[in-house]
């Protein structure tokens, strides 16, 4: 699981820390940078894939665009990622050069006391774990461990790059390209949801699709059947079969393409196909839009249950209250905004004013009854003070 991101700067995230658990709720004023933690998280999988190239592409960004107005000059961005399995927590940091599109330097290992270095590169050399040095004299990526050979690379740094590089990301998810039905080109369903249909496509004759099916169905119990069909025009068809009962205990079906099915059963359907994948950490942006506040609490519960890791952005009180207090406690992270406009993260309910309303009030109504402006003034001057407090231990 990956357990914290920091970035030097990353658009208007400077000096960013985020710790994460399992599950993660984000929130915050319009602007105040949620959408660019998922940007953020989104990236560094990319780095690990080799692709930023594509994933500028796919944003329609300039590799510049990725730096912090803060610093215009600045061609690196500085990464720590803390990443634990089987008991142990493992720390990867990286100097990632977006002018370059590669990784200058970068080292993993163990976190603990004197622990040995797993990996190194430095110089246009990567060292292994045994001291072992190579010369990078191949064209690769973003990091070295998208280039490299798997049988090269150490075996706790191939689980770290697989679970980072699998991270899937849905912050450009868009019920138009959803519609498309296109052939999928790698074993993903897009960050806008432009392989949706054919991911569906491929479950067919399957047990799995009648599982989706069924997923389906808690949210719209008039679901009976998913169908995909070709086209002549060389993509795919998707039909929701619905099935209503009349008082006599007969039916009507309608069948319904996906060009006419409603967005918020779209979405819902995206994520449901996304929670059966084998990414283990799933990215999902403003989740209430298009979903009836009816469905919110079995959303809410596909996602506090589901297998993978997981970090959605909301604006709605209303997800908030299908939280018991402890998840609200550890999983709710407000996103804010300090003067100078850098953009900052803290646990909600670890703000004093915060914590003390959760003491008469659920989670959801605590969020109705605060003003995040406020909130967030509050957890500035909170941030600013520990800053200066090490700056008094280190002096």
């Amino acid at each position: 699981m990956l357990e914290l991101i920091k970035v030097s700067a990353f658009k208007s995230l400077v000096d960013f820390e985020l710790k994460l658990t399992k599950f993660n709720c984000i929130i915050g004023l319009n602007g105040s940078g949620k959408s660019t933690v998922l940007q953020l998280i989104s990236y560094v999988s990319s780095i690990f894939q080799g692709n930023t190239q594509q994933w500028l592409n796919a944003r329609g960004w300039e590799e510049n665009e990725v730096a912090s107005h803060f610093f215009p000059t600045r061609e690196t961005i500085e990464f720590k990622l803390v990443f634990t399995f089987d008991g142990k927590q493992y720390k990867w940091l990286g100097t990632y050069n977006f002018k370059k599109g590669i990784c200058t330097k970068e080292s993993f290992y163990e976190d603990y006391n004197e622990a040995p270095i797993i990996f190194r590169v430095h110089q246009g050399v990567f060292t292994g774990k045994r001291g072992v040095k190579t010369e990078l004299n191949f064209k690769y990526s973003g990091s070295v461990l998208s280039g490299l050979n798997d049988d090269m690379i150490p075996h706790e740094a191939l689980r770290f790059r697989d679970y980072i590089a699998k991270i899937d990301s849905h912050d450009l998810l868009s019920p138009k390209v959803m519609r498309s039905g296109q052939y999928r080109k790698k074993d993903k369903l897009g960050s806008a949801g432009e392989y949706l249909i054919n991911d569906i496509h491929d479950l067919k004759d399957t047990s799995e699709l009648e599982i989706l099916r069924l997923n389906l169905s808690k949210f719209f119990p008039q679901v009976h059947k998913i169908e995909t069909k070709p086209k002549s025009t060389g993509t795919l068809a998707l039909f929701i079969t619905e099935r209503f009962y009349n008082e006599d205990g007969s039916y009507n079906e309608v069948d319904t393409d996906a060009r006419h099915i409603n967005d918020g059963m779209l979405r819902l359907l995206n994520i449901l196909a996304n929670q059966r994948r084998t990414s283990r950490f799933q990215l999902f942006d403003e989740i209430e839009n298009g979903v009836n506040p009816e469905v919110t609490e079995e959303l809410m519960d596909s996602f506090v249950d589901s297998p993978q890791q997981t970090l959605i952005t909301t604006h709605s009180p209303m997800v908030l209250n299908y939280l018991d207090e402890d998840k609200a406690v550890e999983s709710v992270i407000l996103v804010y905004k300090q003067k100078s406009g850098m953009t900052k993260a803290t646990h909600l309910f670890g703000i004093p004013s915060v914590q003390t309303k959760l003491e008469e009030l659920a989670p959801g109504e605590v969020m109705l009854d605060i003003y995040l402006e406020k909130v967030g003034y509050e957890a500035s001057e909170i941030y600013q003070s520990l800053i200066a407090k090490r700056a008094r231990e280190g002096s």
